[in-house]
């Protein structure tokens, strides 16, 4: 069952990218929405921070934080398929790199620690295969 799984997300990378971006899209809210429902420790832990973070805004408001961040987690994570299965075009059609002067200064200079969240894009310039 779990290589069937892994055989539709690969395909479906190979979709034109605005059929793939809403199918990945419409996965990951879903996803999203139902995450938040079942993983009501996660949940609690979220919404407590949110609340010592930022007393002044409504549950409302950080309940939507908290599913925003998990919608933008799964599709980050759901793009993996056409990052590491997807041909150089295609990688170069969907990986915009804004600051690649950024990436040539860590290549040259001292050893360096960058603080990421490495499911949220900020490692596709690093693990394509244009680097």
């Amino acid at each position: 069952m779990t290589q069937f799984l892994i055989s539709i997300w690969f395909s479906l990378a190979r979709l034109p990218f605005f059929a793939y971006r809403l199918i990945s899209s419409s996965i990951s809210l879903l996803l999203a929405m139902f995450l938040y429902v079942l993983a009501r420790e996660r949940r609690t832990v979220v919404l407590t921070n949110l609340a010592l973070c930022f007393p002044e805004s409504s549950i409302f408001q950080r309940t939507c934080w908290a599913v925003t961040h998990i919608y933008f987690y799964l599709r980050t994570f759901l793009d993996r398929a056409w990052l590491w299965s997807g041909n150089e075009t295609i990688v170069r059609d969907r990986v915009h790199i804004e600051n690649p002067e950024a990436l040539t200064a860590l290549s040259d200079a001292s050893p360096t620690i960058l603080l990421a969240p490495h499911f949220f894009g900020t490692r596709c310039g690093l693990e394509s295969p244009l680097s």
